[in-house]
């Protein structure tokens, strides 16, 4: 919701901005250490690969990704696909119904 919000705010100030929010996955910290032992070998990120990464799915993003929630790999996560435009002005819908 707090994506959604500041690109309604943004979009009345700056049109032409973009705001998102990407999931880095996970990365090897010592924040995410505990929740390792359960990972696929290939789920398990460096530091390096997720800024590689992020970098990547925030150079794809264009004026309709915004107010957009992405995985890593530039995929919306499910439901965060709710913004549509009428005209100048932003609707949403929710898409829990």
């Amino acid at each position: 919701m707090f994506i959604k919000t500041l690109w309604i705010k943004w979009h009345r100030h700056y049109p032409n901005a973009i705001v998102a929010a990407v999931h880095p996955g996970t990365t090897d910290t010592p924040l995410s250490e505990p929740f390792q032992p359960g990972l696929k070998p290939d789920a398990l990120y460096t530091g390096a690969r997720t800024a590689q990464r992020m970098l990547s799915v925030v150079s794809g993003l264009s004026s309709d990704d915004s107010a957009g929630l992405f995985t890593g790999m530039a995929q919306h996560f499910p439901g965060s696909r709710c913004k549509q435009t009428l005209g100048q002005n932003p609707v949403y819908i929710d898409p829990m119904g």
